[in-house]
């Protein structure tokens, strides 16, 4: 039985959630009322939270957007994904991870994905269960229930597919989200973490459990704060390999409008050639 726990200030929306763990015959373990608590909680439990939190527990961020079945399909996809699912084989798997929301971690997933795709097959997994964004972004429809390629050795699937071992690729890019215990982790071989960089990156990058990993620093301005946050993360980690990605809206934004990505918008722009020093 899935263990969980809540942070939810809101009242309605965490008896919305308190009856969505009932229906996916889980057990509420904890139901939290300051973030301090969530030291106290396991940290195999997994929390539903409405506010960024430390991601020390898997966390499924809820909002009052949300209704019941949406709430309880979240709770399904995170406590049904196989356990033992092996995806490697002799192809190479690599993450990427949001440190918080809005970092543009699916952004940075399609873009590397399309940068790599120039050179071998790849296969772009949107596992982020909590926001799919992938096919709405490259203006796809229904991939959940099929692989869709978008260039000559670039495949695009949200989801698991059931073949997934069949699948013909050299290389999966997957897209986490902010699910930090999924079980395809333990099968990277190269972890991205991104984030916008602030004076709180440190100290959560110092709270994950994870042995090895490299940060992607978007949206990079050369501002007084970014600049501070920036050595204060390499002092605690000097080995850790950062790449800056500039801040670059414009590109972003009509790469976005037109459904595709830097690579193909905007080859020469300070972001892209940024993301193409990503191997």
């Amino acid at each position: 039985m899935a263990k969980f726990a809540t942070l939810i200030w809101d009242s309605d929306l965490e008896s919305l959630a308190i009856k969505a763990i009932a229906q996916v015959n889980g057990e509420l373990a904890f139901r939290a009322v300051a973030s301090e608590q969530l030291s106290q909680i396991d940290p195999s439990i997994i929390l539903i939270a409405n506010i960024q939190v430390s991601l020390r527990n898997p966390t499924i961020f809820v909002n009052s957007k949300m209704n019941f079945e949406t709430i309880a399909q979240l709770l399904t996809n995170n406590i049904d994904t196989p356990k033992d699912l092996l995806i490697k084989g002799n192809r190479k798997v690599i993450s990427f991870l949001g440190l918080t929301g809005g970092a543009g971690t699916t952004s940075i997933a399609i873009n590397y994905a399309f940068e790599l795709a120039e050179q071998t097959e790849v296969t772009l997994l949107d596992l982020d269960t909590n926001h799919p964004e992938i096919a709405r972004s490259l203006g796809l429809h229904r991939i959940d229930e099929r692989t869709e390629r978008v260039g000559r050795h670039l495949q695009i699937h949200q989801g698991l597919p059931a073949k997934l071992a069949k699948l013909d690729c050299e290389i999966f890019v997957l897209d986490l989200g902010s699910n930090w215990n999924h079980s395809l982790l333990k099968q990277s071989d190269l972890i991205y973490i991104v984030s916008r960089l602030d004076l709180k990156t440190g100290q959560r990058l110092k709270a994950l459990s994870l042995d090895s990993f490299s940060l992607i620093c978007n949206f990079f301005e050369r501002g007084k704060a970014q600049t501070s946050a920036l050595k204060e993360i390499e002092n605690l980690n000097p080995r850790l390999e950062i790449t800056k990605i500039p801040y670059d809206p414009k590109s972003f934004e009509i790469a976005s409008e037109r459904k595709s990505a830097l690579l193909e918008v905007f080859p020469n722009s300070p972001a892209r050639k940024a993301l193409a020093t990503l191997r």
